[in-house]
């Protein structure tokens, strides 16, 4: 039991033998990452990826508020209005499913079995993508709404 801080430029060497990462990337606070090396940057890659999709999702959403062209018809059809409906549910569900993937890979236990930890890396990343997907959606449904008055 213990910790040992190690300052190194070896990335091998940090995927053989850390179980978390504290980086200092000089833009924001030190962040701790859970995992090694590979892990880190994974998780990097996959926070630039999300916020890319926020700001894709969020020009959708800018589109979509936009007013309709005459040949748009503006308003929800009546299968719109149930998936709106049940949009709220959808989304706790996803963002649920997203934590309890966060949780697993939080967990240092996880690490001892790499293909497995690689394995809920890649589902927390597409978990992620049905979250942002389900905003967007939601998002664009309620801008439709509004402006059916």
């Amino acid at each position: 039991p213990g910790c040992v801080i190690v300052v190194t430029h070896d990335r091998y060497f940090l995927d053989k033998v850390s179980t978390g990462i504290l980086a200092f990337d000089g833009k924001s606070e030190p962040t701790l990452v859970q995992g090694d090396y590979t892990h880190y940057r994974r998780t990097q890659t996959a926070a630039t990826e999300q916020a890319d999709a926020q700001k894709a999702a969020q020009r959708a959403a800018d589109r979509a508020a936009a007013p309709a062209k005459a040949a748009v018809k503006s308003g929800l059809s009546t299968s719109e209005k149930r998936e709106l409906a049940g949009m709220e549910a959808a989304i706790e569900a996803a963002e649920d499913k997203v934590a309890g993937f966060e949780a697993m890979l939080g967990d240092p236990d996880t690490w001892a079995d790499r293909p497995r930890a690689a394995g809920i890396e890649r589902d927390l990343a597409t978990a992620r993508t049905d979250v942002e997907r389900l905003y967007a959606r939601w998002e664009a449904l309620m801008a439709r709404a509004e402006s059916q008055g």
